[in-house]
């Protein structure tokens, strides 16, 4: 029992670090779907462990991906905003 439960610590901590890596959205949905899978099948034992892993493991690479795309967006749109006037608004006329 002690040997299970290492094990599903450690493969869910590898799923949790390795499930988005790379730099595009493919990149990360497919080493989501590698994790996952590699988890699906550790856990389960099964095909279907392994396939529904799999399917997890893109979803979650794919949600980061667009999280993450969405946090650079609304970083450079602050970075390019100027404040002219002291006002606390936003004047992005250059």
């Amino acid at each position: 029992m002690q040997t299970r439960t290492m094990t599903i610590t450690l493969a869910t901590a590898a799923t949790l670090l390795l499930g988005a890596c790379g730099s595009t959205t493919e990149e990360r949905t497919a080493s989501g779907a590698l994790a996952g899978g590699a988890a699906g099948a550790i856990l389960g034992g099964d095909l279907g462990s392994t396939a529904l892993g799999a399917v997890g493991g893109a979803g979650a690479g794919y949600a980061y991906d667009r999280y993450k795309d969405d946090r650079d967006d609304d970083r450079r749109d602050r970075d390019r905003c100027r404040d002219r006037n002291n006002d606390g608004y936003c004047d992005r006329r250059r």
